[in-house]
């Protein structure tokens, strides 16, 4: 039961996620509302509804939770394409389309950046082997590979070893941000977060908020800087980053006088949104593939012989080999699946007077499709708490993506970056485990535990890597 001012907050601090939300469907039903802080949300956690709601009349459910408060101590407002919504929203979601387009999201240009930084971490992985260092962090090589992805597309450079330590600390940093959404405290303060400064235990958490909202903020400002110098505004030059493509839109807009949204604070909004979506929740997934294929060898046995058979060799694999994988794609599906790195949906309200389930739900209505408990439901997913990339795998081994399956989100909210999340994890994943045997170092177990940082992560661990022999 909700308490007052606290609402379900209680339950978010003694459970493990998103346990809380499995539970409560298995309790209330395929709808019911939950309390977070003083604001109750509506929760909708079966397929069917999901996609005749958010996905078919995906207008009426377009719209963000205005979380004003929180939102102003976390990163400055709702500006970005996240959490905001209406024409501010459309328009960047269009324009980050197009560019993103433009750089071959989804193709082979895409392709030849990924490919570059997973040789980098298959050379350093290698070197290490030389040196005699048997701990290997995994996470760490995937957080800089990533990283360096992301970071090439937002401004143009990748983190190449004289970029290590500032990467690091802005990945501390957005990860603290990221974490503190999601402590209990946060969620008491949804609603109303300023006033929650004057009492002892929140009045921690808001101050930090802030400071590291600051430091998030300066690291965009000053990446910003050093790039705008760089641009020559009066050539007719094809923009070669993110932060160049938008800055030359703003010299156009202001150059026109039109009212515009393109303006710096929605730049950094931006580059947020792009940051955590782009490297945070990629990383986190290839972690959790190679936790489970470390903790379950007869399915990395099983993978790499399906990798032995159709590749048969040490070259590189490229998305043209995808569909002759089906393993390898159900192997990354289920990661996908029991990872569930999202304990709960961004926050949809409603933006017309609407019916689910035989309910009139009004018209500004905070509502969410809690797919972490679609991922974990055993109507969709029999044994939801055991990995088995076999569950994909259908009549003559053809892989199949089930309609459950929905880790980038669904309807006009869905995941901006899905296409390179996607290229990501099948180029990493696969190149990974052609290349090397993963295994546990006895001496060093892996804590299989879900560590709550915003997005769901692994404890830090390390693992064996052995090159593979052809």
């Amino acid at each position: 039961m909700p308490v007052p001012i606290l609402g379900n907050a209680i339950a978010f601090a003694l459970e493990d996620p998103p346990n809380y939300f499995v539970n409560w469907r298995k309790q209330f039903g395929d709808i019911y509302t939950f309390w977070a802080g003083e604001m109750p949300i509506v929760c909708i956690n079966d397929v069917k509804t999901i996609n005749e709601k958010f996905v078919k009349d995906g207008d009426t459910f377009a719209g963000r939770a205005q979380i004003t408060e929180l939102f102003e101590i976390t990163r400055h407002g709702q500006q970005g394409i996240i959490f905001e919504e209406g024409d501010p929203w459309r328009t960047h979601r269009r324009f980050a389309l197009r560019v993103f387009r433009d750089f071959g999201f989804g193709k082979n240009l895409m392709q030849e950046k990924i490919m570059d930084e997973f040789a980098y971490l298959m050379e350093t992985v290698k070197s290490n082997n030389e040196k005699g260092i048997k701990d290997h962090s995994i996470q760490d090589y995937v957080d800089l590979a990533v990283g360096s992805v992301i970071n090439n597309l937002l401004f143009g450079f990748r983190c190449s070893e004289n970029k290590v330590e500032d990467f690091k600390e802005q990945k501390s940093i957005i990860g603290a941000v990221i974490k503190d959404f999601g402590n209990p405290a946060a969620v008491v303060m949804i609603y109303r977060a300023h006033i929650f400064r004057h009492f002892p235990f929140f009045s921690t958490v808001y101050y930090r908020m802030i400071e590291n909202r600051d430091k998030t903020w300066d690291y965009f400002r000053k990446n910003v800087e050093k790039r705008k110098a760089l641009i020559d505004f009066d050539s007719d030059s094809e923009p070669v980053d993110y932060v160049e493509a938008f800055l030359r839109k703003q010299k156009e807009m202001e150059k026109s006088g039109e009212t515009h949204y393109f303006t710096d604070h929605h730049l950094y909004s931006i580059l947020w949104d792009l940051w955590f979506a782009g490297q945070e929740t990629t990383s986190n997934t290839i972690a959790w593939a190679c936790v489970y294929l470390i903790k379950n060898q007869e399915c990395q046995k099983r993978l790499q012989s399906e990798l032995t058979k159709v590749i048969g060799s040490d070259r590189l694999i490229t998305v043209e080999d995808k569909t002759n994988l089906p393993y390898l794609n159900a192997v990354i599906a289920e990661s996908q699946r029991c990872a569930n790195l999202l304990n709960s949906n961004v926050l949809h309200r409603t933006l017309e007077d609407t019916i689910v389930h035989g309910y009139n739900i009004p018209k500004h209505t905070v509502i969410i499709n809690q797919i972490s408990s679609v991922l974990y439901d055993e109507r969709y997913f029999p044994e939801p708490m055991s990995f088995k990339p076999e569950r994909y795998l259908k009549e003559n081994n053809v892989f199949e993506w089930p309609e459950a399956l929905m880790p980038f989100g669904v309807g006009k909210r869905s995941c901006l970056g899905e296409s390179l999340a996607r290229m990501e994890l099948f180029l990493f994943i696969s190149n990974l485990f052609n290349q090397f045997e993963l295994s546990e170092n006895p001496e060093k177990p892996i804590d299989e535990k879900r560590y709550f940082g915003g997005t769901i992560s692994p404890h830090p661990f390390t693992c064996v890597m052995k090159s593979r022999s052809f």
